[in-house]
C-alpha cells in the first residue's frame, strides 16, 4: 500500500498564483496525499480558494491561524500532518505532475531524493558536495520539494528566530543528522519536478528592514556553521560577504544607516570574493552618506583581491 504523504502549504496574499499550485499538487499520479493549506493570516482572497478546495476534495485540509511568518506556519502544518512522509511547496509554485510518485520511489534511509528545478542538474550528489552547492548558489538552499521522512524529522522544527535562509538552516539540520549520504535531484523527461515563482506578496517575500536582515544573515549564517562543525567556514564567509552587499543596496534612510553603522560591525566580514560594484551604485547614485561605509569595506576588498590573485597564481 502506498505510503501517506503529507504536502504542507504556507499560504499568505498568494490568490494569484495558488490555483494553479493547488491543481499542481491534486494531479499527482501519486494520489495518496494529504494537502494542508495553512493560511499564515492573509489579507487577499486566498483564504477563500483554500476553503473551496478543502470543501470539493477530502484529502484538502485548511487551516487559518494568525500571521506569523514561514516557519511558524511550516510548523504548523509539520504538528497538524499525519503522513509517513512530508513535502513543503510553497504557494506561488508548481509541480511536475510525477514529482511525488519520484520522490517515493527513489528515497532511502541514506539518500535523500528532491524535486530539481529547471535550471539545476538532475543526478545523484554527496551530502558534502550538495551542502556546498547549497552555499556557492548551484543549488536551491530552500526546504521545498524535498521527501521528510517522519521518523528522521523528529523534533527537528524551523528556527522561528530568523527570517532569513531559516529553510536552509532545517535542510542542514535534517541532513547533518539523520547520516543521510546522498542527495537525488529527480525528474522525469522533459517534466519539470519543481517551477519556482517569485511573489513579492508571498509568505516568503516577508523582509524587515536592512537592519533587521543583516542581524538575521548574521544568526543564520552562524547557526550553518554551529551545524556543520565550521565545515564551510570560509564558504559561508563569502556567503555573508555578498549578502551584506546585496542588503546594503536597499538602504535610504538615514537613521537606519546610523543604526546600522552601530550595530553592524563590518571588519568581521571576510571572505575569498566580493562583487566589486558597491562603489559604484553608491556614487553613481549620489548615496554619499553610505560613501563612509565603503571605506570600511575598502580594506576588506583589498584583502579579497590581494586573495584572489594569490589564487590564479597556484591555478
Amino acid at each position: 500500500m502506498e505510503k501517506l504523504v503529507s504536502v504542507i502549504v504556507p499560504v499568505y496574499n498568494s490568490e494569484k498564483y495558488l490555483e494553479e499550485c493547488i491543481e499542481s499538487i491534486l494531479n499527482q499520479t501519486y494520489t495518496n496525499i494529504e494537502l494542508l493549506l495553512v493560511d499564515d493570516g492573509s489579507s487577499d482572497d486566498s483564504g477563500i480558494i483554500c476553503k473551496r478546495y478543502a470543501e470539493k476534495d477530502e484529502r484538502v485540509l485548511y487551516f487559518y491561524k494568525k500571521n506569523g511568518g514561514v516557519s511558524s506556519t511550516r510548523n504548523y502544518g509539520i504538528e497538524k500532518s499525519k503522513g509517513r512522509y512530508i513535502v513543503f511547496i510553497d504557494g506561488d509554485d508548481l509541480i511536475g505532475k510525477k514529482a511525488i510518485f519520484n520522490l517515493v520511489n527513489i528515497c532511502s534511509s541514506k539518500c535523500v531524493s528532491r524535486m530539481k528545478l529547471k535550471t539545476e542538474e538532475s543526478g545523484t550528489y554527496s551530502r558534502s558536495d550538495y551542502l556546498l552547492g547549497i552555499i556557492e548558489g548551484r543549488f536551491l538552499g530552500g526546504s521545498c520539494g524535498i521527501l521528510y521522512d517522519r521518523y528522521m524529522l523528529g523534533e527537528l522544527r524551523f528556527d522561528e528566530n530568523t527570517g532569513y535562509l531559516e529553510d536552509t538552516i532545517f535542510v542542514f539540520e535534517y541532513l547533518m543528522n539523520n547520516g543521510i549520504e546522498n542527495i537525488c535531484l529527480s525528474e522525469h523527461d522533459t517534466d519539470v519536478m519543481y517551477m519556482y515563482r517569485e511573489n513579492p506578496n508571498g509568505i516568503t517575500g516577508h523582509k524587515g528592514h536592512v537592519l533587521i536582515r543583516l542581524k538575521n544573515i548574521e544568526y543564520s549564517l552562524n547557526r550553518l556553521n554551529e551545524i556543520t562543525g565550521k565545515k564551510y567556514e570560509a564558504q559561508l564567509a563569502v556567503k555573508k560577504l555578498v549578502m551584506v552587499e546585496e542588503n546594503f543596496r536597499l538602504i535610504s534612510d538615514k537613521k537606519e544607516i546610523k543604526d546600522i553603522m552601530q550595530e553592524i560591525q563590518l571588519e568581521r566580514y571576510r571572505g575569498d570574493i566580493f562583487k566589486y560594484k558597491l562603489f559604484d551604485w553608491l556614487y553613481s547614485g549620489k548615496h554619499y552618506l553610505l560613501i563612509d561605509i565603503y571605506y570600511r569595506l575598502r580594506k576588506i576588498r583589498l584583502a579579497v583581491r590581494r586573495g584572489i590573485g594569490k589564487r590564479e597564481k597556484k591555478q
